[in-house]
């Protein structure tokens, strides 16, 4: 499952003490654990690919916000994330 992959990609990040992609993989987790209590359901692999998606636009839309802003360090770290997801 998708979800058991994502824990154990988490798993080897905090062991490589990749920061950015434990932050993120541990939002991403979270987002996924907010879904399951709203749907009141386990989750399957084709919902959490839609949260996925979900997640990249929501930081590819980020990034050109912070780059409108004049936060390019911003902005990079956002496409960083998603590039993660």
């Amino acid at each position: 499952m998708l979800i058991d992959q994502i824990q154990a990609d988490l798993k080897q990040a905090m062991l490589t003490k990749n920061e950015l992609k434990v932050s993120t993989l541990r939002m991403f987790l979270s987002e996924l654990k907010n879904a399951q209590i709203a749907t009141g359901a386990d989750l399957d692999d084709k919902y959490a690919i839609t949260v996925v998606q979900k997640e990249v636009k929501r930081r590819r839309e980020g990034a050109e916000g912070f780059r409108s802003g004049g936060r390019e360090e911003l902005a990079v770290k956002e496409e960083s994330e998603a590039d993660i997801l």
